[in-house]
């Protein structure tokens, strides 16, 4: 087969060595476990399969690791972690950055920052502010590093690890995004497979050639925490006339990402939904056609995921309810908000178009109260102008069990939320958590011209209520 360092060899032998690893601990009750030191450095080979060989060696090693044993390596190797921040600082004058980077993953202090990092993002190991401090910027700085294993690398723990990292790194948040994104444009190739772009409920499917891409998931890591500012920056990138209409549609579909990965946008959804539309003006044809296929699919997830979330597709207009009780209308056709409907005290939980497009309701959970709104462009409601009408409210009782439902996931995202998000979409106090988890998954259907039906979380039908 050949010299057994030889390229043509390494990937066999490090598919078998895995396989063997693997699977004797549990048969050979002597079983002596893989050096860490020999696993942090081939964690980045350039041979794919001795990377990956490495990785799964390295992750079942940790994980069979006693709970106390693990604590006692971080306690053990943290002075280590310590020396990594004088080596990655570009100080000396022999040495920058982007090299420091580039040794840093070979040497003991480099080790150390990996395996410290994977127990503490894989595990949750508390790890004291300075060694935290020095691993967040470890890996931004490696972002830099000249070897594209190196930069990888750094993205991935970067994005594993950024509910730690973010009191480091929040401040500079929109700076590594750009970053970030800069690093996964250069990796990406956008696709576009057929569909018709100007119908929501009929686009086509856009997919970035990204694969295991580590810089997509940490800008997702990002946006979860920050979802407001990664918004304005996607949008930013989406006008930008002096770059290439690929990667316009890449900050778009990077949104579509970060509405698929995470659990809730409620919060956050006018500025996401204004950063997709901000490529769409028509105003700018060019700009306009080129993120047309990738914006439509961005509204289409919201609309599929959010029931505050709805479509009319024949007047092309968008509605939105938000967390601050408003419900938003978007005209499609010109990129602009078109109506402001106040009156909800709370969240808004659902909202649906009729089927004329010429009425909208909207459901709040928060003040239990169903409200009907003139959604046609009559004379009537010009009156109006750009604050709509509001024709009938109705109070509504929910269920007992629909308000034990609502209870328990305000319990269950309030931890989520207390890890670090945006305010609101004004930049205003981050409305309550409660409030927003509130009626979540409770929808709107209208029956009839004048008839909406109410359904809880499950699909039953809670009410039928007329205008």
């Amino acid at each position: 087969m050949g010299h057994p360092g030889s390229e043509r060899v390494r990937p066999f032998a490090a598919l078998l060595a895995a396989h063997y690893s693997v699977r004797l601990p549990d048969s050979l009750k002597r079983f002596c476990p893989p050096s860490l030191t020999l696993l942090a450095r081939t964690y980045v080979d350039s041979v794919d399969a001795v990377q990956q060989a490495a990785r799964v060696l390295m992750d079942g090693t940790l994980r069979r690791m006693p709970l106390a044993t693990q604590e006692q390596l971080i306690q053990a190797w943290s002075p280590r972690v310590l020396r990594a921040a004088g080596a990655t600082s570009g100080d000396n004058a022999n040495t920058n950055t982007a090299s420091a980077a580039q040794l840093e993953i070979h040497s003991p202090a480099g080790i150390a920052v990996l395996v410290v990092s994977l127990l503490a993002c894989k595990f949750g190991h508390a790890l004291t502010p300075d060694v935290t401090r020095t691993l967040a910027e470890v890996w931004v700085r490696m972002l830099g590093a000249p070897l594209d294993t190196h930069r990888r690398l750094a993205g991935e723990m970067v994005g594993m690890g950024f509910h730690l990292w973010e009191p480091t790194v929040g401040a500079q948040a929109g700076r590594l995004i750009k970053q970030l994104f800069g690093l996964m444009a250069a990796t990406a190739g956008l696709h576009v497979h057929g569909g018709h772009a100007g119908a929501l409920r009929g686009a086509g499917r856009l997919s970035l050639g990204l694969g295991g891409n580590p810089y997509l998931g940490a800008l997702i890591s990002i946006g979860s925490c920050q979802p407001a500012l990664f918004a304005a920056l996607m949008g930013d990138v989406a006008v930008q006339l002096d770059i290439d209409a690929t990667r316009r549609s890449a900050a778009i579909v990077t949104l579509v990402s970060l509405i698929r990965a995470k659990s809730s946008l409620a919060r956050d959804m006018p500025a996401i939904v204004e950063a997709i539309l901000r490529p769409l003006d028509p105003s700018l044809p060019k700009l306009r056609e080129g993120c047309l296929q990738a914006g439509t699919l961005a509204l289409r997830e919201l609309v599929k995921r959010y029931p505050m979330a709805a479509f009319h597709q024949t007047s092309q207009k968008l509605g939105i309810g938000t967390v601050t009780g408003v419900v938003l209308i978007y005209d499609l056709r010109t990129a602009t908000k078109w109506r402001i409907l106040q009156g909800h005290n709370g969240a808004v939980s659902a909202v649906a178009f009729a089927a004329g497009g010429d009425l909208v309701a909207s459901f709040s959970a928060a003040d239990s109260t169903l409200r009907w709104w003139q959604a046609g462009s009559s004379t009537f409601f010009g009156y109006f102008g750009l604050h709509g009408h509001c024709h009938k409210v109705l109070n509504v009782d929910v269920p007992d069990d629909e308000e034990d439902a609502d209870a328990s996931a305000s319990s269950c995202s309030t931890a989520a939320a207390a890890g670090g998000g945006s305010g609101g979409a004004a930049g205003g106090p981050m409305p309550n958590v409660g409030a927003v988890a509130r009626g979540a998954g409770m929808q709107l259907e209208w029956t009839s011209p004048s008839t909406v039906m109410l359904l809880g979380r499950t699909g039953k039908p809670l009410g039928f209520y007329t205008l």
